[in-house]
């Protein structure tokens, strides 16, 4: 669980907004290679298992990329930006206390699709919010 959140903040980092040429404003494509050789990302994760996962968030639909290959091999590959459901999925999970808390309730070892962690993060984030508000 930890490398998707750990990839799509490194993602949400590097990925940045201007005005191009013509005036328009538009997300900074981001080379692949910079996320998958980031200090953070390399020192705690194959180099195999980031760029994966960088494919596997964008068949979730928390990033947009674009890639060129042959064969089921991938020679380029640009993360154009994070979706607006990567931004709420983040928005849940980058907070560290809170992201502690809920790896502990979800267990070791414990895997789940990206879906499946986006909606439980929600919801668990939600009540964590209500908790901190007072709320319950």
């Amino acid at each position: 669980m930890d490398i998707i959140r750990d990839v799509l903040i490194c993602i949400k980092n590097n990925c940045e907004f201007c005005t191009d040429e013509k005036g328009h404003f538009r997300a900074a494509t981001v080379n692949w290679k910079v996320i998958y050789e980031n200090e953070m990302l390399d020192s705690k994760y194959d180099i195999d298992d980031i760029k994966y996962c960088i494919l596997k968030l964008n068949e979730g639909g928390l990033i947009r990329i674009s890639k060129a290959g042959t064969n089921n091999r991938v020679f380029m590959l640009d993360i154009n930006d994070v979706t607006w459901e990567g931004h709420e999925f983040l928005k849940n999970v980058e907070d560290d206390s809170f992201w502690n808390m809920f790896k502990s309730k979800m267990g070791e070892g414990v895997k789940f699709s990206v879906s499946v962690l986006a909606k439980l993060s929600a919801e668990a984030a939600f009540e964590y919010a209500k908790s901190k508000l007072g709320i319950i």
